[in-house]
C-alpha cells in the first residue's frame, strides 16, 4: 500500500498517516428465493427461482506502512 510511515518520538506529535490505514469494507448480500407448486387433476407444475449473490471484501490491513517509535529509552533522549 502506497503512503507514508508513522514516526512516533516520545513527547512529540506523531507524523504520518494511522497504522490500520487504508481500511476498506466491502460486503454485499443479495437472497431472493421462490417456488411455486400447481396440481391440477393429475398433473403437477413445479416453478422455482433462486438468486444468490455473496460479496465479502476485508482487506484490513494492519501496519502495513510500518511504524518507527523512538522512544530514547538506550540513549536517554527521543
Amino acid at each position: 500500500m502506497n503512503g507514508f510511515p508513522l514516526f512516533t518520538i516520545t513527547n512529540f506529535e506523531a507524523l504520518g498517516d494511522g497504522s490500520n490505514l487504508p481500511v476498506h469494507f466491502t460486503v454485499n448480500n443479495f437472497n431472493t428465493a421462490d417456488t411455486v407448486t400447481w396440481v391440477k387433476g393429475t398433473h403437477v407444475l413445479k416453478f422455482g427461482g433462486d438468486v444468490l449473490h455473496v460479496q465479502f471484501y476485508q482487506p484490513y490491513n494492519n501496519n502495513n506502512r510500518g511504524t518507527y517509535t523512538f522512544t530514547g529509552s538506550w540513549t536517554g533522549q527521543p
